[in-house]
Formats: structure tokens, sequence, C-alpha cells
């Protein structure tokens, strides 16, 4: 025998990885989300991106809605995008405390409207970390 031994994979090896990330779908109306997916791209951003910020940012108390107006209840035609669900999560959990939007989609649909009128911005820093 060799000074060598074989040494098997420890189980927690896969704990180094990141985790997955799950994804959830929203269903928007189709004139909010061009409309915001187009602010977005002016940014250098996805309408992905941005919805999760915003949604992050409610989440965490950042962002106060009041209540909805009649004609911001208009209804579309819609579209699924498919969004990071630790920034649906949140969101879903403040929404159900303070009742501004009767659903999670209605309230993705009020942040954009927000973020394509100006009255939301969204400002990213880079922290330099890689």
């Amino acid at each position: 025998m060799t000074g060598r031994q074989r040494l098997e994979p420890l189980p927690a090896a896969a704990a180094h990885q990141p985790p997955a990330r799950r994804r959830r779908t929203l269903t928007l109306d189709i004139p909010v989300w061009k409309s915001a997916s187009a602010s977005a791209k002016g940014e250098h951003l996805t309408g992905a991106r941005v919805l999760e910020v915003l949604l992050l940012s409610y989440g965490s108390g950042h962002i106060t809605l009041g209540p909805a107006l009649a004609e911001e209840t208009a209804d579309h035609d819609k579209v699924g995008v498919s969004l990071a669900d630790n920034a649906v999560a949140r969101a879903e959990t403040r929404r159900g405390q303070d009742h501004t939007a009767s659903s999670l989609s209605e309230l993705a649909r009020r942040l954009l409207a927000g973020y394509t009128r100006g009255t939301i911005t969204v400002t990213l820093t880079a922290n330099g970390h890689a």
C-alpha cells in the first residue's frame, strides 16, 4: 500500500454550490409590461429585473402604495413574466399584511405603472464585490 488513500467526496460538497434560483410567473397587462420594459431598456436593464427590484423594495417596506385609482384597474390582454421567487415571496407577504392590492399581479402592475410614470424610480449601484 502506498501512503495515499482515496478520499470519497463529502456529501456537504454540494452545499458549496449556489442554490438553484426558483422562478415564479406573474400575469401582467401587456401595455403596462411593454411600457415598463421599454423604460427599463433605456436604463440598460430588463423589465423582469426592474420588476424584481420593485417587488423586493416593496417587500422591504421601501415603497408604499395608496389605494388603486379607477383608471388603474382597466382589463387588458395579459403576458406571463417569470421572476425570482425571493422577490415575489417577500412582496406577497407584505401585500397580505397591508392589503394595498387584491393580487400579486395587481401589485406588480401598479409598481410598474408607477415606474413608467416616473413616480417610482429604480437606482442600482455596484458595490465593487465580485
